[in-house]
């Protein structure tokens, strides 16, 4: 069988594989995609509900106003305002009928989130006094230090560290089930670090909800550019095998026995594919610890508007099925007029992964009952329940360091997705980011002559007051006085 060339092969038709393809597009390329499912966006992705006819993602995700590479992929998409920002905190936090926002005020960063943390009832000052250790090892260490603490929990850290139980429950652990998706005792200490570093040296940190369906955003625009640069998508296209050469090029060959050969390979996958399609020489270290986070989306269609606002969060208890919560018809273009159609996401559902959609269904709208009371009386339109068999991959201790290079270490392969080693929490910004930098990889290897192109944006930091303020004092603690 004869063999098609290209000079990249993009393998996986996620955020990260195709910001990897637009930017080679622009830059003279003609890259390829290969796409195992009938659509492109990975976990991003969108299709219209079968009865409804609205736009459905897989499940409901969040922008950050700092994902710098995102939106500069959004921006080259031309779908950058696309964005509803909600200015009114950066998050909304209800337990029962209550509801506390925690918000910015005009205070320099690290402070600038404290004063709407201290006006929780259940906070006190000395409560507030707590969280200064984690919040200084956060910004006051570099990132290859905050890798000391990755055989740590973050619920080690946690209590070592002198935080109170209320801090605990009411911030800590929320931040690790809704941004890490695993509960604290599970999850890394560096990963959950590095988030704190987002939150607490970041000013002007605004949510920002898709007003079209998610992979609306980028999915056909991209294929668009990618086919005005001679390139191609193609779906339903699973690769069987990679064989790559010393040389960095490589032969694909697809289930149905044909083959690709390709001057450079990009495999922007998720590890369980990864580990699917490599040999075990092939693959990266340690790629076997890297485990799937699966969550559950559950869409609730109301006859009438139930909510107030777009977007609000649960207090974590163990017990509770739901995390974070959108009412679409807030916030999505072509949905005013209409009833609250909600939707929510179930973390970390392996713990629930016995019931029956329709238990699942009943027991979340028992949960926005408790927050909503109009939700008791309001008729009930349509539902359906997502099972997705993967969030983001475990940051359990240990698998922060493993985290690879966009280019490992001895391989010849470029890799891409939220899961590389970016400096990032594993995000749809980790994504993008890696889908740039391996888009600088390709441009080396084809190009080595020119010089390098710089294509990614630097992961943005804390500005230079918290840092300091942090660095002298977390200079004195390490992983052995915590």
């Amino acid at each position: 069988m004869t063999s098609q060339k290209t000079d990249c092969l993009i393998i996986g038709g996620g955020l990260a594989g195709l910001t990897c393809a637009v930017s080679l597009a622009e830059k003279g390329l003609s890259p390829w995609v290969l796409e195992s499912s009938e659509r492109l966006g990975g976990r991003a992705q969108s299709w219209r509900d079968e009865t409804t006819g609205d736009s459905v993602d897989l499940g409901p995700h969040i922008l950050l106003s700092v994902y710098s590479n995102m939106l500069a992929f959004l921006k080259r998409l031309g779908t950058d305002h696309l964005i509803h920002w909600q200015t009114d905190g950066v998050i909304h936090q209800v337990s029962g009928t209550e509801t506390y926002t925690f918000a910015e005020t005009p205070l320099p960063s690290p402070m600038h989130l404290l004063p709407s943390i201290w006006k929780h009832p259940k906070i006190t000052a000395a409560d507030l006094v707590s969280i200064r250790h984690i919040v200084s090892l956060s910004l006051g260490l570099s990132e290859r230090e905050i890798h000391e603490f990755d055989s740590m929990t973050a619920a080690e850290l946690i209590e070592r560290a002198g935080s109170s139980p209320a801090m605990k429950e009411l911030l800590w652990d929320f931040i690790s089930m809704s941004l890490l998706n695993l509960p604290s005792a599970e999850a890394s200490a560096t990963a959950f670090l590095r988030v704190v570093r987002y939150f607490s040296g970041t000013k002007n940190l605004l949510p920002g909800l898709a007003k079209v369906g998610l992979g609306e955003l980028f999915a056909d625009q991209s294929v668009k550019k990618i086919e005005e640069a001679g390139g191609k998508v193609l779906l339903r296209s699973r690769a069987a095998s990679v064989d790559m050469n010393a040389d960095g090029s490589g032969v694909v060959t697809l289930e149905d026995g044909s083959k690709i050969e390709a001057r450079t390979v990009v495999l922007a996958l998720a590890p369980q594919d990864l580990a699917r399609l490599l040999k075990k020489e092939q693959q990266p270290p340690g790629l076997a610890k890297f485990e799937t986070c699966p969550y559950l989306s559950v869409y609730l269609w109301f006859e009438g508007m139930v909510s107030d606002r777009a977007f609000w969060a649960r207090t974590y208890h163990p017990d509770d099925l739901n995390c974070d919560f959108y009412d679409l018809s807030r916030f999505r273009t072509g949905y005013e007029g209409r009833g609250s159609v909600i939707t929510s996401n179930i973390i970390y559902s392996n713990r629930v992964s016995s019931m029956s959609d329709e238990d699942v269904m009943k027991a979340t709208r028992r949960e926005l009952e408790e927050h909503l009371p109009r939700t008791r009386e309001a008729r009930l339109l349509h539902w359906r329940v997502n099972r997705v068999p993967m969030a983001i991959h475990c940051p359990r201790p240990g698998t922060e360091s493993l985290r690879p290079a966009v280019r490992p270490e001895g391989k010849t392969y470029i890799l891409a997705g939220d899961w590389v080693k970016t400096g990032l929490p594993s995000s749809m910004e980790s994504a993008c980011h890696a889908g740039f930098l391996a888009a600088e990889e390709v441009l080396r290897a084809i190009r080595p002559t020119q010089a390098p192109e710089k294509l990614a944006l630097p992961v943005r930091g804390p500005g230079t007051l918290p840092h300091v303020m942090a660095r002298g004092f977390a200079a004195v603690m390490s992983s052995r006085s915590i």
